[in-house]
């Protein structure tokens, strides 16, 4: 039975294998570790909390209880074994670790439990189930101690670094160290993201470009703190580069990306063909981060992977392990009764035999109950990730309906640059919108009105469809299908130049935003058929075109040359 005054603080599930099986217990190696643990973090020069002595912790791995040595009640740990009588190899053990921590005075006092299970999968291999929980004293008349701090047990931290082992969940590899991406890695990321097998989270720290003029990045919060909160429940990338940012725009689907400081998590199974399925992938933005700081997003992170994680799998535990037993004595009960009774005609007897069978019975069905019940769950988890997904699209239809009205409330043929730029933010609300910066801008266009409204319904219209498809050719297909030219951004010796790239770093709701992409036409400024517009496209700011410059060719390294 579980404490239901429990707050869960970790959970983990995975698979280890040994990679030299012959010399290696895995077993063992789990009991050496929790050893270490537990006797490290209790035990003191002039205390003896924890038993030490090797046989103890043999005989617990067989199955045994450990005290505190002391008497004081702030130790307590049982384990269960089991051998499958029929498979000597199918081994099951698990133990409940229960610690009683000193308070301060007048604080309710804090029960920490850990439990741990192993199921062997073979002589190499075996699945770990870790349970971390922690309840203050129920009926306490008086404050409960503060929300512990976001750590990683030591056990779990050992098993992920020990080089004789691979951890993996599915089929990506667990570590405690983040993975740094930069230029040139995307390609590689992308699989890694896409894969259909994969059956781990995915989480990506962003680079958010720097204030400084030499074009460096910074990241919003510690990888190596992100990497500690989510360990053994998911993989954790950071790029400090913004030429990664920049392939991952250029190369990557706009409905997945993540640029500007944002945090995006990417569960398994992406589906690109489902519309909705972007929605699935939640973003933490850098406005949020800037905001609120740095522990709300590791907290948030914490209770979305490292404790509400996959809560409809069922952990192995001291329960189940004690269930196997009584499987075992139920069936010996029920042969012993068998032997002793073949030849006899006593029909109690035989009715008893066959309501024994009827229970074996009955138990197999509500197993498989029992997994359809978790399958159920799983399925419930899934539907409701798409209900939020289908409440995004419903938000989105909305604005097309508002738009329909809105359109039907413009009074007056717009004849100005902000005028059309009005217009087509209330006809597209859902696909072209203007940063402050973008509207001050059409103040100084000197461009035809007639051409502004042929750019702009391009941008709306084509550009917009081609971006959610495939931003990689995007640009190309946009001057095939319209025959205006369009590029993804400035050449390579005006990116240098960190002086030059501060033209093209704009803000939209607090988000940063780089708006070195541009559809262009003509090649004099001072022509009023000439014109650039550029813009950003990044689902992770907003699902629009978003349009930063509308007029004048921004200064490159060409036309600095020039001047």
């Amino acid at each position: 039975m579980r404490d239901l005054n429990a707050t869960m603080f970790y959970k983990a599930k995975f698979h280890v294998t040994a990679k030299n099986s012959d010399q290696c217990d895995l077993l063992w190696k789990l009991v050496m570790n929790i050893r270490r643990w537990i006797t490290k973090k209790l035990n003191r020069h002039d205390h003896t909390i924890v038993e030490t002595e090797l046989s103890h912790w043999t005989a617990f791995k067989r199955g045994g209880k450990l005290y505190d040595l002391e008497n004081n009640n702030r130790f307590f740990a049982e384990s269960v074994y089991h051998v499958n009588a029929d498979d000597p190899m199918d081994v099951s053990w698990a133990c409940m670790i229960v610690e009683k921590s000193f308070s301060e005075s007048g604080y309710a006092p804090r029960q920490w439990t850990t439990e741990i299970g192993f199921r062997a999968a073979d002589q190499r291999s075996a699945e770990i189930s870790y349970v971390v929980t922690y309840s203050d004293t129920p009926g306490f008349i008086g404050p409960c101690q503060e929300m512990p701090s976001i750590t990683v047990p030591n056990v779990i931290r050992w098993l992920l670094s020990d080089p004789s082992l691979v951890c993996r969940i599915g089929n990506s590899v667990l570590t405690i160290e983040p993975r740094r991406l930069e230029a040139g890695d995307y390609p590689e990321f992308e699989k890694i993201l896409f894969d259909p097998e994969r059956e781990l989270p995915v989480l990506y720290i962003s680079p958010k470009r720097g204030s400084d003029e030499d074009g460096t990045a910074r990241l919003l919060v510690s990888k190596k703190k992100v990497a500690q909160t989510v360990v053994g429940n998911a993989l954790v990338f950071y790029s400090d580069d913004l030429g990664f940012s920049a392939e991952m725009r250029y190369l990557g689907p706009p409905a997945y990306s993540c640029f500007g400081g944002a945090i995006r998590v990417y569960l398994p199974h992406i589906n690109p063909k489902d519309k909705g399925d972007q929605y699935r992938h939640r973003f933490i933005t850098a406005a949020d981060i800037e905001e609120n700081g740095e522990d709300y997003a590791l907290r948030i992170f914490r209770r979305a992977l490292a404790q509400d994680v996959h809560f409809y799998e069922k952990m192995f535990r001291l329960e189940n392990c004690r269930e196997l037993h009584s499987m075992d004595a139920h069936r010996s009960r029920i042969e012993a009764i068998r032997r002793q009774s073949e030849g006899m005609a006593d029909e109690a007897l035989k009715e008893f035999l066959n309501e024994s069978d009827r229970r074996e019975e009955a138990e197999k069905q509500a197993e498989s109950y029992k997994q359809k019940i978790d399958d159920q769950e799983r399925d419930i988890y899934s539907l409701n990730l798409r209900l939020e997904s289908f409440a995004d699209m419903a938000k989105r239809y909305e604005l097309l309906e508002k738009a329909s009205r809105d359109v039907r409330g413009i009074g007056e043929f717009p004849d100005t640059p902000q005028k059309i730029a009005r217009y087509f933010e209330t006809v597209y609300p859902e696909r072209i919108a203007f940063t402050e910066r973008g509207f001050r801008s059409l103040k100084e266009c000197i461009t035809k009105n007639e051409v502004l409204w042929e750019a702009l319904y391009h941008i709306a219209n084509e550009l917009y469809d081609l971006l959610q498809d495939n931003p990689a050719t995007a640009y190309k297909a946009f001057k095939e299908m319209t025959g205006w030219d369009c590029s993804r951004g400035e050449g390579a010796m005006t990116r240098k130049d960190a002086k030059l790239m501060q033209q093209y770093e704009d803000t939209y709701n607090g988000q940063e935003l780089d708006i070195e992409a541009h559809v262009k036409s003509g090649t004099k400024d001072s022509d009023p058929r000439s014109i650039r517009i550029y813009f950003a496209y990044d689902p992770a700011v907003a699902p629009q075109i978003l349009i930063g410059h509308c007029g004048k060719h921004l200064d490159n390294h060409t036309t600095k040359k020039v001047k």
